[in-house]
């Protein structure tokens, strides 16, 4: 395995027979048959007059051979939000195509790997002398958690950067682990850790996102060792993780971002998996990789940042803080949030657009949630600033099985005035939240964030 990690030439010095993906329902996808899909693409667009191209596919190896054969050709490959047939089709225009096989969109695609790649043979050295110029573009989207998404403009040498620096950090850990995945490919994070990465590194990348425990324990249980590549919506939603144990599955490696782990559930993790790590990884569809911890280990409960990866501050060790690192470019990027330094790891303190002012109180709505789900009664909180004749907060919240007993033996009035009082110690009655929602879970993405539209949407109709 190449110390230095790159897709430049996404096919040299591998045996094209090598088995590249796996398929929870059926047989997987050889590097021989990626390379046959990922150039009849490249040919295809080659001989089409569009610069612009849509790559949306519900499986990830048909998904990265469209995605590496625009690449190869120097157009700009675009990355949407979602992959469902409406907004995928939003894109589409004159100069703008579609390359997907996914049964939804095949017949709206202008190209469709499979069908491309059905009577194609592939000669190894057309395979090996496949290359991808590092500048090419390719626009990627926010997840929209405090808004509308937004487009992302990247050169392919950003994403292809973090390669090597995943290998030389955790590669030796992995070895030949096969990756199982709770998340989407098409976002930064599952497209590094679940396809690129693994992929580059000759690690078997799953076709499809697991989303039940009990598949996720059968597909762990198949292989001699597994990374789990995951995010904290779906690990906290997995009471005891007793169908890994059940399965004893070897899981040296969990990562996990698109949001802060809580250290309980990183604990419950390592109390219910030891020997393991739970790595997570602090970044952003902007700025790449930026750090990585693990809460349940001595010495890497605080972030340690990734090799490359400068930070800045504007008062010298705390504030607001700054990232520059070849994956977001090269240049200082406000990460917009809050952090001090540990030594040489460091903390977040909140996001700063977190913070708001409720009757000239400045109050960190995070800070809040955290008070929250510190209770007994509650699993999950999200909490948001509400405009009106007087500004409060409200909070949309999933109850535990204690806090379900006492909603229903107090009443929603009484609930909710001992919910305060609770709070009431660490915070003025000014900014504790005023109207509550309970849920059976809280709305997210395909990510696992909850966006900032969709709890405002709770709060606009009657409860």
């Amino acid at each position: 395995m190449s110390e230095l990690l790159s897709l430049s030439r996404p096919f040299a010095n591998v045996a094209t027979a090598e088995v590249a993906s796996w398929h929870p329902e059926r047989a997987g996808h050889d590097r021989r048959q990626l390379a046959a899909m990922t150039l009849a693409v490249r040919d295809a667009v080659l001989n089409d007059k569009r610069q612009r191209w849509v790559v949306a596919d519900e499986n990830a190896a048909c998904f990265l051979a469209g995605f590496l054969g625009v690449l190869a050709t120097g157009r700009r490959v675009v990355l949407p939000q979602h992959i469902g047939r409406d907004a995928v089709l939003s894109f589409v225009d004159e100069t703008t195509g579609v390359i997907s096989a996914s049964p939804e969109l095949v017949e709206s695609a202008a190209l469709n790997p499979v069908s491309l790649a059905a009577e194609a043979t592939v000669d190894p050295a057309a395979a090996a002398a496949l290359t991808i110029d590092l500048d090419t573009p390719l626009d990627m989207f926010t997840s929209g958690s405090t808004g509308d998404p937004k487009r992302i403009s990247k050169r392919f040498r950003q994403l292809d950067a973090e390669l090597a620096v995943l290998e030389a950090l955790w590669g030796e850990q992995l070895g030949n682990c096969r990756v199982v995945a709770t998340v989407p490919h098409y976002h930064l994070y599952g497209l590094i850790f679940r396809l690129l990465w693994p992929f580059a590194a000759g690690r078997a990348f799953p076709e499809l996102s697991l989303l039940e425990p009990p598949r996720i324990a059968a597909a762990c249980a198949v292989a001699d060792a597994t990374a789990l590549v995951s995010s904290p919506a779906h690990l906290k939603r997995w009471p005891g993780f007793a169908s890994l144990q059940v399965a004893k599955v070897k899981l040296p490696v969990i990562f996990s971002s698109a949001g802060p782990l809580p250290a309980e559930t990183s604990r419950r993790l390592h109390d219910a998996l030891d020997p393991i790590s739970v790595w997570e990884v602090y970044g952003s569809t902007e700025s790449g990789g930026i750090a990585w911890r693990d809460q349940g280990a001595p010495g890497f409960a605080d972030w340690h940042v990734f090799d490359g990866v400068e930070l800045g501050f504007p008062d010298g060790q705390q504030g607001r803080l700054s990232v520059r690192s070849a994956p977001c470019g090269g240049d200082w990027m406000d990460t917009g949030d809050r952090a001090e330094l540990v030594g040489k790891a460091f903390r977040l303190l909140g996001r700063e657009d977190g913070v708001v002012k409720i009757e000239d109180r400045r109050i960190s709505l995070q800070e809040i949630e955290q008070a929250l789900e510190a209770l007994d009664w509650v699993s999950e909180a999200a909490v948001l600033a509400m405009d009106g004749e007087r500004q409060t907060t409200a909070a949309a919240l999933v109850l535990s099985a204690e806090g379900r007993r006492e909603l229903e033996q107090l009443g929603g009035w009484r609930f909710r005035g001992a919910l305060r009082e609770r709070l009431g110690d660490r915070f003025t009655d000014v900014v504790l939240p005023r109207r509550f929602r309970y849920l059976e879970a809280l709305p997210r993405n395909a990510t696992g964030k909850v966006l900032q539209r969709d709890l405002q949407a709770l709060f606009e109709r009657p409860a």
